[in-house]
Order: C-alpha cells, then structure tokens, then sequence
C-alpha cells in the first residue's frame, strides 16, 4: 500500500494499484513492429474491434520504471465476475482464485483481498496464472484516488498464489502453449467499467 507516499504525480503505478485499461489494436500491431500492410486485409475488423473497459491490479513490473521510457510493460493480474471457468489441460480449477472485498464467497474460505476502500461490484475475483502483459504509457497521472491493495492484501494475493502452485499438477514453466478463444477470453474479463 502506499500510504505515507505522496501519489499525487505518478509516472507509473504501485504493485497493487488498480487499474482500468482497454485494448488498442492499432498501436498493439505498431508496437510489434506490425505495418498497416501486414494487415491491410484486416482494416475493417481491427478498425472495428470493440474497445471494453478492463479492470486489474498491477503485480509487477517487466521493464525497470524509468520516466524517459515511452511506454512501461506491466503484468496485471485481471479482474473477473465470478469463480474461474476451469481448465483442467492446464490443471485450472474453479477455485484457483482470489476473492476481493466486498466478495466474500470462496469454495476454499478464503478471505476477501483487502483494499484500502472496497470495489464498487460484488462476486469479484482475481484469476490464478492469468495475468496479463501489458505496455503503459509513461505519464504523470493523480492515483491519489486509485483503489489498492492493503500490505496485507498484497501478502494474501502472493500467499494464496502460492498455495494454487502447489495444487496444480503441471510445473510453471511447462512449454504447452495456450490458446484462448474469443468467448473465452472474454469470459475471463467480464468485469466492464459501466456500472
């Protein structure tokens, strides 16, 4: 948490912070050294994909926060509406997730992450092994009223990570790649900022 930290002027989130985020396609490609020729045929789709609000909480930094960078990679750890969909290839059980206050409902009991003030929704949970890498852009922003994770909730977040890695029958680092499809990731997300 960052209490006793001025947050006032940011250029770059706290672990445990929240964030609300979408999905930029075009500077997706861009970024990855994609040329609009690449994906002339894909014009329409990629001008008209539909650009949702996403929820998450950072959990760590990829790049080493500098204020020159353009952009900061980060790893988010998404918010979802409900327990996870299970996906027993990858040993994913439906109770490989955390529940974030107000939510207090968990198939294990576990205790509602705490946050310095609770989400706005309810039935909230954050996905075990699904984080997420994404690019910031580096600019100095308020986060004096950003939702965060307590000390404790951060520990409880790490702790019951670690408790859903001895569960799981494959080892971190396996090679099986993952492929998701739309419904699916989409389910992952659920969690839209339009309430």
């Amino acid at each position: 948490m960052t209490s006793g930290f001025d947050t006032s002027s940011l250029f770059v989130l706290f672990e445990g912070m929240y964030i609300s985020f979408s999905f930029d396609i075009e500077k997706t490609l861009e970024l990855n050294n994609c040329y609009p020729v690449d994906y002339a045929h894909l014009k329409e789709e990629v001008k008209n994909f539909p650009v949702l609000k996403y929820v998450g909480v950072l959990v760590d930094h990829t790049d080493l926060p500098l204020p020159q960078r353009k952009y900061h990679r980060v790893a988010i750890r998404p918010l979802q509406k409900g327990l996870n969909i299970p996906v027993p290839r990858f040993d994913i059980r439906e109770d490989m997730c955390t529940p974030v206050s107000p939510e207090t409902d968990h198939p294990l009991a576990q205790t509602s992450l705490e946050l310095n003030k609770p989400l706005p929704w309810s039935g909230c949970y954050h996905p075990n092994f699904q984080d997420i890498e994404v690019r910031l852009p580096t600019e100095f922003r308020d986060y004096r009223n950003a939702y965060e994770l307590t000390d404790w909730g951060l520990w409880q977040m790490r702790d019951y990570l670690g408790e859903d890695v001895e569960r799981r029958k494959l080892p971190l680092d396996s090679q099986v790649g993952t492929t998701y499809s739309k419904n699916r990731y989409d389910n992952l997300f659920m969690l839209l900022t339009s309430s």
